[in-house]
């Protein structure tokens, strides 16, 4: 679009008023002087004009030259804050566009609109901004495009093409067809993982987190631009690596290991030079096993020209480039495989054209992805061009349409996810929407703290809950305690400890840090009090060193570092999760620091070791410690304080030989830490555990987990954690760990004491239990789950466990309220401090009964979504918590449910039975057309056959064939059979397959005798598999179906997954597919007529059904339906049921001859005769009728 690239090229009013008429026909220029305005940082205040969207509505055009040049950084706050002011003051534009623009032409265009209120009213102070920095010397593709396409003729449409969620998700979407077009490319050393899927998947992750983060660097100007430009390595390298990866090894691999793991030269003259000359000038015996050198001298055509690319990148160190190359116990191991030697060359391959090939190419990546197969895909550096990077932060109110640090963790989050055997299926049918939405990790980080200081403080009153509100508010800046509470919090705050259990690409403490820091920068504006507690904190024999590296650093440098060493902790079974969520926080601190080239390293502070940060163990499995011990007996507790110590060491140090030898500190003093727990009662195998496990070793995870021994934080009443924060995995312990293992995820952990344990379960209850467990007395846990707990059968012993405590908050986050949720989740914040304690008055109730003060909601879809507003005004207050079914509901509801349960009697106790469908293994073989079915009983042979009771083939064959419905034919009161037909070769029958010839015929033409096999095998290249492996034969249904003849019995017929009901009385003798369910016993006409109606409905959906599926479905599953409580039939109600009964005939009849019939009039009536049985009130009724 020539306007926009006038304007990037030149900006001018003229420019300008070209691109806006372009954009909008009702654009009027008005040019107006605002110069009331102006002040020390804005000049030339002008209201430029307007335009007219939604038809009525006025936005306006602002812009204002700055004083100072503009960068991505700077001043955002203070056009923010004019931008604001003058939207408040104007009073009549919904919103505009705010450019700001300096004497080089570079500007920033920003969108700032008004978020109106629930109410329809404006206040003018709730403002959201989405801004483009611009500049000729970029690339500037984001807002050329975004705004190239966009369409202003309505404010949605606008902020539409300032989405950073929509930029977000396309960048995934385009390195996720990478990651699975390089998965079939590359090759690495199998020496540790022998897996190639597992093993390449982690590599091309690990090398995704280790390319993104240069790219930051480049965006600082530490890492010249040259390095990525195929035109410039070409006058670098000879391309004559035998497996074609010579820039990943001559270019990336000297870059990670060799540069960015070393001091610069001009700080170290034995550094930064190749290997051959280190050996030369006697630094290295042996080059072996050594990095920090430059290798493949074969591969560089023009040393001093490569020499000159790396001179100026600082060292950073914190083990993101650390090679994991190793020796253990005299064996070679080989991941990174950064090697000069020409035998492993061909053992690592990361072909060239993965990062430069310019041109898309369609690919096949079937076997990787579901849907649409075929994949146009470029070069990973290719991709990273086509975007704007951000180095500034984005907060919920103001956001950089760019890439930034923050929103990568969503392309992070969704690579895990397909990469993790758990979610792999589901993330890649997801296209990038799988990860927590931000909106409700801030939500949850600011309630979690909220909830802690508020315990902190001792003060349960509403000015101190909303004083801290505004304190952990991006759209306020003052701070509103005085200043003793300030330093409080700030005591508070350095005291905190934080821990995500399962952090996966760290979302939660990226959330908490950003939190922590906003809260220290209005509590301490200056940094001297938070400054001088972190330098107290140095070990002493560093702490001079540290002092003077901080000089120069942001005041949100030194505060991230002090929350990061301190304060915040993360956990995962993944060690390329953690590995991210590192890579998150070195993002996180490099954006804060500042070149100064007269200094050593250009004044970049390394990045510090967070590998006792961020671990990766398996949460859910604990040490067996002896009984009566800690690690504290004898000598332990001196060993294990020296530890910490030299620990704490490695976190600040900034040199790479030092922390090699702290490193070899720590593994001496491990051993004999191990000798003084064996001697002090620990079994061998736990003291190995504790001592083997290297924090340092990022390509292992240990099997179990130990909070002090880990991080140094000891569990009891008075210490543990304050806040454990998350989104634990949601897998089903009935689950096989691996296709190829036996065991169940129940297995692990059966022995391991946890009270919410059942077979039946989700790990994400284990994960609650363990929570609570690693909080310290009145700590908080904030976890999202799946929240079928509530209601479900195995979720009775976590209700009860929950019931022990303080639950404070409990949101139910409705269907389709967040894109990105697969299943429905909830929020639940909840104290470790005893349920029967009167929270206000600290003291216990006299009475036995637990009063609780649980603040609950049901979360519905708004267009922003405003929790603490939601829960003000539609939350419910829950006083009375037990093991049985939760469900949120105001008093009114409560009752009701309390009736219709006193009244009802659950369906399991009535006199009938539930059976499932049919299920085949291979419905396409067992399901047949009458055609087909015709066919099969014409080939039969008709002659009569003594041997089977005078039976014929034809006769045998035909009495196994039967009419089946599947779930969508079943309707309310009446079916629509598609002429479909079930081989009924039930295993419970005992047939032989060889007295029905024309079946065996069938079965054999049409499939192969492998697909049909009960076996379990898998066939990938023939395209199909075996069916489940079972005992049965191969011609035989998968399920035994042992209740075969109740298919012939008069009964009540259902699809078990629906959005209304539909529930079908049938004496056809018809069978069901297993996508169904059948109901046989006494009263079925009565049960048929109370399941389809309407209160029976509205009951099963809000208090039985274990939660919806998707926006409207829901399903009737066996263990939810027999909770129903449906009115027993007595004397008194008799004339009442057989009226519903007849009812039920009469619409049975209706729909038999037309089932487009309308019978809501007879239903209607039934609907009142059910409000009978249940003695309800008018307003019990309108409750029902209400919420329908």
């Amino acid at each position: 679009m020539k306007e926009l690239d006038n304007l990037i090229n030149q900006f001018n009013s003229d420019n300008l008023n070209s691109l806006l008429r372009a954009k909008s026909r009702s654009f009027r220029k008005l040019d107006e002087s605002l110069s009331h305005l102006n002040d020390e940082q804005f000049n030339d205040c002008t209201l430029f004009g307007e335009f007219k969207v939604n038809d009525e509505d006025k936005m306006v055009v602002f812009t204002a030259k700055v004083n100072k040049p503009l960068s991505e950084r700077s001043g955002k706050k203070a056009q923010y804050t004019l931008g604001k002011k003058f939207l408040r003051d104007a009073q009549k534009y919904i919103g505009g566009f705010f450019i700001f623009y300096d004497y080089k032409d570079d500007f920033r265009f920003s969108l700032i609109y008004d978020i109106p209120l629930a109410t329809g009213r404006r206040d003018w102070s709730n403002f959201r901004r989405y801004t483009y920095f611009v500049s000729k010397d970029q690339t500037n593709k984001t807002f050329i495009k975004q705004i190239e396409e966009a369409d202003f003729s309505s404010l949605e449409k606008i902020i539409e093409a300032f989405s950073v969620e929509k930029v977000t998700k396309q960048f995934y979407q385009e390195i996720a067809n990478w990651y699975f077009w390089a998965m079939d490319k590359v090759e690495f050393p199998d020496d540790e993982e022998k897996d190639r899927e597992k093993r390449n998947a982690k590599n091309l992750i690990r090398l995704i987190t280790r390319i993104i983060f240069i790219w930051f660097m480049k965006e600082k100007n530490l890492v010249p631009s040259a390095l990525f430009d195929k035109s410039f390595i070409d006058k670098i390298i000879n391309y004559k690596d035998k497996t074609g990866s010579t820039y990943y090894k001559a270019i990336l691999q000297n870059l990670f290991f060799a540069t960015l793991n070393t001091q610069m030269k001009k700080d170290d003259k034995e550094s930064r030079i190749f290997v051959e000359e280190a050996e030369r000038k006697g630094y290295l015996n042996d080059a072996y096993l050594q990095q920090g050198y430059y290798r493949y001298s074969r591969f560089i055509k023009d040393k001093k020209l490569f020499l000159e690319q790396f001179e100026n990148v600082p060292f950073l160190n914190g083990g993101l480039f650390e090679c994991l190359d190793k020796k253990i116990d005299g064996k070679e191991i080989r991941i990174d495989c950064f090697s000069d030697n020409p035998k492993n060359e061909t053992r690592l391959k990361v072909p060239d054209e993965l990062f430069f090939l310019e041109e898309e190419t369609e690919t096949d990546l079937s076997n990787y992805l579901e849907k649409g197969k075929n994949k146009k895909v470029t070069g990973l550096l290719t991709i990273l061009k086509r975007y704007n990077f951000t180095i500034d932060e984005n907060t919920p109110i103001d956001q950089d349409v760019a890439l930034d640090p923050e929103l990568l963790g969503k392309v992070f989050e969704n690579l895990l996810a397909s990469y993790n055997p758990e979610t792999a299926t589901t993330a890649r049918k997801a296209t990038g929407s799988y990860y927590t939405p931000r909106e409700i990790v801030e939500y949850m980080v600011n309630e979690s703290l909220v909830a802690h200081l508020k315990t902190v403080l001792n003060n349960d009153n509403q000015e101190v809950e909303q004083k801290l509100r505004m304190l952990f508010d991006y759209a306020s800046d003052e701070n509103p305690f005085d200043e003793q509470t300030t330093l409080k919090l700030i005591d508070a705050i350095e005291k905190i400890k934080i821990l995500d259990p399962a952090c996966g690409s760290g979302a939660f403490p990226m959330g908490v840090l950003h939190k922590l820091v906003l809260a220290l920068h209005k509590l301490d504006p200056e940094n001297k009090i938070w400054k001088q507690r972190l330098l107290n904190r140095v070990p002493a024999e560093i702490r001079s060193e540290t002092e003077q590296s901080l000089q120069n650093k942001s005041i949100d440098y030194i505060r991230k570092l002090g929350l990061i060493e301190n304060c915040i902790y993360g956990v995962d079974i993944q060690e390329i999760a953690i590995q991210i969520s590192k890579l998150r926080f070195f993002i996180s601190l490099l954006v804060e620091q500042q070149i100064d080239d007269t200094k050593p390293n250009r004044d970049i502070r390394a990045l510090p070791n967070l590998e006792t940060k961020f671990v990766a163990a398996n949460t859910l499995i604990g040490l067996n410690r002896p009984v009566q011990m800690s690690l504290v007996a004898g000598d332990i507790e001196e060993l294990e304080k020296k530890l910490f110590e030299v620990r704490e060491e490695i976190f600040y140090t900034n040199s790479r030989k030092e922390k090699l030898e702290l490193q070899r500190k720590e593994k001496q003093l491990r051993e004999k830490l191990k000798i003084a727990l064996k001697q002090n009662g620990f079994q061998n195998d736990v003291a190995e555990k504790i001592t083997s496990w290297d924090p340092f070793d990022q390509n292992t995870h240990a099997e179990w987990f130990d909070p002090e021994w880990m991080f140094g934080v000891k569990v009891n009443e008075s210490s543990g954690f304050d806040i454990v924060i998350g989104n634990p995995p949601y897998i089903q312990l009935q689950k096989a760990i691996s296709e190829k293992s036996k065991l169940k995820y129940a297995d692990l952990y059966k022995d391991q004491n946890y009270k919410t344990f059942e077979r039946t379960g989700d790990i994400y209850c284990l994960f609650y239990e363990k929570g609570i467990n690693l909080l310290r007395k009145f700590g908080h846990l904030c976890y999202i789950t799946s929240n079928k707990w509530m209601r479900a059968g195995y979720g009775e012993t976590l209700r009860e466990f929950f019931s022990k405590y303080n639950p404070k908050i409990l949101v139910d986050l409705g269907p389709g309220i967040f894109e990105s949720a697969t299943v429905d989740t909830n929020i639940l914040l909840i104290q470790k401090s005893n349920s029967k304690v009167n929270r206000h008055s600290g003291t216990n109730l006299s009475d036995e009964k637990s009063i609780f003060n649980l603040r609950a909601l049901t979360l519905t879809k708004e267009n922003n979504i405003d929790f603490n507003k939601q829960l003000n005004e539609k939350g419910v207050t829950i006083t009375k918590l037990t093991k049985d079914a939760w469900f949120i509901g105001n008093n009114a509801e409560q009752k009701l449910k309390e009736k219709i349960e006193r009244i009802g009697k659950p369906l399991k106790d009535w006199d009938v039975k539930i059976y499932r469908g049919v299920l085949t293994g291979l419905n396409e073989a067992f399901i047949i057309t009458t055609e087909k079915r015709n066919e099969i009983l014409n080939n039969c042979s008709v002659a009569e056959s003594s041997r089977f009771g005078g039976l014929t083939e034809r006769q045998r064959t035909e009495a196994i064939i039967k009419p089946i419905l599947r779930g969508r034919d079943i309707k309310r009161y009446y079916y629509e059979w598609a002429g479909l037909w079930v081989i009924g070769t039930f295993p419970a029958l005992h047939l032989n397959i060889e007295k029905f010839p024309a079946l065996k015929k069938y079965f054999l033409d049409n499939f192969d005798i492998r697909q049909l096999e009960q076996s379990g095998k898998k066939y990938p290249n023939l395209g199909f598999n075996a069916r489940k492996k079972t005992g049965n034969k191969w011609f035989e249904t998968q399920d035994q179906i042992a209740y075969y003849s109740e298919f012939e019995k008069e009964k009540v017929v259902y699809s078990e997954i629906v959005r209304k009901p539909q529930f079908y009385f049938d004496i056809d003798n018809f069978y069901v597919e297993a996508t169904s369910f059948l109901m046989t016993g006494k009263n079925l006409k009565y049960i048929c007529g109370l399941l389809n109606s309407n209160p029976i409905t509205f009951f099963f959906k809000k208090w039985y059904a274990g939660g919806g599926l998707g926006e409207e479905g829901y399903r009737y599953k066996k263990a939810f339906i027999e909770d129903l409580p449906f009115p027993t039939i007595t004397p008194g109600n008799q004339s009442i049921v057989e009226k519903i009964e007849a009812f039920v005939d009469k619409i049975l009849s209706a729909k038999k001859q037309n089932p487009q019939s309308d019978t809501s009039a007879w239903e209607k009536e039934i609907d009142h005769l059910v409000y009978q049985l249940y003695e309800l009130t008018p307003e019990e009724i309108e409750i029902i009728e209400g919420g329908k």
